[in-house]
């Protein structure tokens, strides 16, 4: 079966100012298993984050709180990784001062975790 992990699965930028606007944090998303894994979407919890995946060369669309167009996936290879690039937009008007959550969700064929997360916070001030 194809086994997805993400590493690591939560991340603090700790301390960051709205100044400073885009934070950007790389996961490492690999295949443990011994079949193909085809990530099938990936969408955040809000629209002041957007990711996108990398495989190999071949980089995705940044995808927001929409998610990944109907029908669009990219298949990692047993044993392969990709890294996943996520864009915290500090000066989005949905940032709010002090301690911020915002959660990415990644589906994938995955029999036994479908659907896993990356949650990512910071501490903001003006």
């Amino acid at each position: 079966r194809p086994q997805i992990v993400l590493e690591p699965v939560s991340f603090n930028f700790g301390k960051a100012s709205k100044k400073q606007g885009k934070l950007t944090k790389n996961i490492k998303l690999f295949n443990r298993g011994n079949s193909d894994l085809a990530i099938k979407n990936i969408k955040v919890s809000c629209s002041c984050v957007t990711a996108a995946l990398t495989v190999d060369k071949n980089k995705s669309s940044y995808f927001g709180s929409q998610g990944a167009p109907a029908g669009w996936q990219m298949l990692i290879g047993p044993n392969k990784g990709g890294q996943l690039e996520i864009i915290l937009d500090l000066a989005h008007p949905s940032i709010p001062l002090g301690k911020v959550t915002r959660d990415i969700f990644i589906t994938s064929n995955d029999p036994l975790y479908p659907e896993v997360s990356v949650r990512i916070e910071a501490e903001v001030s003006g």
